[in-house]
């Protein structure tokens, strides 16, 4: 990432030494997917599913069907995933003590309708979600959705799309000295795919200061296309925007504290040409949480 620039400043928090970092990372493309590198839990944790699934329906108007997700547990962690998701995983811990859990897999974009679509009036098709979850590790969880949605016309000198990752994350009152206090959704071209994605519009882009909770609406448009998707958060979201096209990624940061929960999303519109396939396209997302003190003191005060 450190080929990006921040839009504005403070795309990022200094993570301290007592923090613990969660990452998920995917992989979007049209290619064929490689082995399972884990082992599916048996249907004992059916009732999981059947959880995240109303939690997203009820956030974000979202229904997938319970049959197509399953529980898996991979190097330790606990997620739900389409059961047609082949994961890989790995956990890693830096100098500064902070633990990241690294997963990764390849699903299909859309084809793009046959005849093309039409200038007037154009509405962004947007395509069935793919969702996963994070399941609670004591201290934290995490639910994301990522979705395309096809920007075709007829005439089009290139293929065109809007995509979206939203994600909701939450602290549990497990731990009452730990807070959550960065969550984050992010994008990139895969490595060694072609041909590149081109950038047409991105959003949020600038750092938005939203203080108290609040919605917040991102917005891109192209073409005569527009879509939006429209988040509910605190604190801060602050974008980050590299120069390749679809490489960008959105960062929460704040303080939740004792059962609280944030969102943070992003929404970018790309195209490529026409005459091949649609590139990979890699996702990544994970949260922070850090130790804190319910008193005050030496530690930093929760919440």
């Amino acid at each position: 990432m450190e080929h990006r620039q921040g839009i504005e400043h403070g795309i990022f928090r200094r993570i301290a030494a007592s923090s613990t970092a969660f990452v998920m990372c995917f992989s979007v493309s049209l290619v064929g997917k490689p082995a399972h590198a884990d082992t599916p839990s048996p249907n004992l944790h059916n009732d999981k599913v059947q959880e995240f699934v109303s939690r997203i329906e009820g956030r974000w108007g979202i229904t997938v069907s319970p049959a197509d997700y399953e529980v898996a547990t991979i190097e330790g962690i606990t997620v739900i995933r389409p059961k047609d998701a082949r994961l890989q995983a790995q956990e890693t811990q830096d100098n500064n003590g902070d633990t990241k859990f690294l997963m990764s897999t390849t699903a299909d974009t859309p084809p793009a309708p046959a005849s093309g679509g039409s200038m007037a009036d154009s509405q962004t098709d947007w395509r069935q979600p793919t969702c996963w979850a994070r399941l609670e590790n004591f201290w934290a969880w995490m639910d994301m959705c990522s979705q395309w949605g096809l920007m075709t016309y007829a005439g089009e000198t290139r293929r065109n799309y809007a995509y979206k990752m939203y994600a909701s994350c939450g602290i549990t009152d497990i731990d009452r000295y730990r807070e959550l206090t960065s969550c984050y959704v992010d994008t990139e071209q895969a490595p060694n795919t072609s041909p590149a994605w081109v950038w047409n519009d991105w959003s949020p882009r600038s750092t938005i200061n939203l203080g108290n909770c609040s919605d917040y609406t991102l917005a891109v448009s192209y073409a005569g296309f527009g879509a939006e998707h429209t988040v509910h958060t605190c604190e801060e979201l602050n974008p980050e925007k590299g120069e390749a096209g679809a490489d960008f990624r959105t960062t929460w940061n704040g303080d939740a504290y004792n059962n609280e929960v944030r969102e943070v999303a992003l929404l970018i519109a790309i195209g490529h040409d026409p005459a091949f396939a649609a590139p990979q396209l890699h996702l990544r997302w994970g949260f922070v949480t850090s130790e804190c003190n319910p008193i005050g003191g030496i530690l930093d005060p929760c919440g």
